[in-house]
């Protein structure tokens, strides 16, 4: 392959050198590549983030199979969640949490209302259990959500909002019915009436093609409440889009929203919940 990339130059090398590497991810491992927006990397860039993962699956083949209490140092000083006065919980877990990022392992609830002695328990009696691939590689942290092992009906409804609807709203790609939300029966969005998801896909496509490029930039949850069969959430946003493509000479204008979401959602099923209404404050879209 050097003989290949001898008359180019440093930059076309590159660009070459990275293009064999994603095919051979595409080939060995299944990855998927993608480019969003108009913008492409600079090939420096591309190649160091391509490298990365080369060397993380290098690491991850020729890692053992270890448990998460082996990889936070098999620590023996931890009660047994029933032995904790419920005084005590919150500090007890902040004590294993602190030790668990000291070997850089994460824990963390998308429901900010569980509580410590129930977070404290699934760590010490399930977690620890887990099997995991032992490897280290500068910056690489174990990451577990609480949710992944007992999903909960605040942590669908959020995911929902984030995941299923957000990300899918401010994003070039096309929005189609196939994001989790296939099912959904007629809702509100920004007071207009679509009966179901199928009819909104085609309203929010049209109005991406406004647009060259659209990104969310920040989306947080602000707060969540569940009522027996209903649920509402709020939350705060910002997102960019541009107009114009500037490698074909035009002038890019950017553009800005921001604002708070509201969103109702209705149960229809055990942890399966639907929008009824939904309010995006901010965004031209009615």
């Amino acid at each position: 392959m050097d003989d290949e990339y001898k008359n180019l130059s440093e930059e076309e090398r590159l660009r070459a050198e990275n293009e064999f590497i994603k095919m051979k991810l595409m080939l060995e491992r299944g990855a998927r590549f993608h480019q969003t927006g108009n913008e492409e990397l600079p090939p420096e860039v591309e190649h160091k983030f391509l490298s990365n993962i080369l060397e993380f699956e290098k690491k991850l083949d020729e890692s053992k199979i270890i448990t998460v209490f082996e990889k936070a140092g098999s620590p023996a000083h931890f009660r047994p969640a029933h032995e904790i006065p419920q005084e005590e919980t919150e500090q007890a877990w902040i004590s294993l949490k602190n030790h668990l990022a000291n070997h850089n392992i994460n824990v963390d609830a998308i429901n900010p209302h569980i509580p410590a002695a129930e977070l404290y328990r699934f760590v010490t009696e399930e977690l620890f259990r887990f099997e995991i691939n032992d490897f280290d590689m500068p910056d690489f942290t174990y990451n577990f959500i609480y949710e992944e092992f007992h999903p909960n009906d605040y942590s669908v409804c959020a995911e929902k909002l984030d995941y299923d609807l957000m990300n899918f709203i401010f994003t070039k790609h096309a929005f189609n019915t196939e994001t989790g939300l296939e099912d959904n029966p007629g809702f509100l969005f920004n007071g207009k009436y679509f009966d179901d998801m199928e009819a909104f896909a085609e309203y929010l496509n049209a109005f991406k093609e406004k647009y060259d490029d659209i990104e969310l930039e920040e989306f947080e949850i602000e707060s969540g409440e569940i009522h027996d069969n209903s649920a509402f959430f709020t939350g705060r946003y910002l997102a960019t889009a541009t107009l114009g493509n500037e490698e074909a000479g035009e002038e890019v204008q950017k553009i800005s929203w921001k604002g708070t979401v509201e969103a109702e959602l209705i149960k229809a099923g055990e942890i399966i919940w639907h929008f009824k209404n939904i309010r995006i404050h901010g965004l031209p879209l009615y």
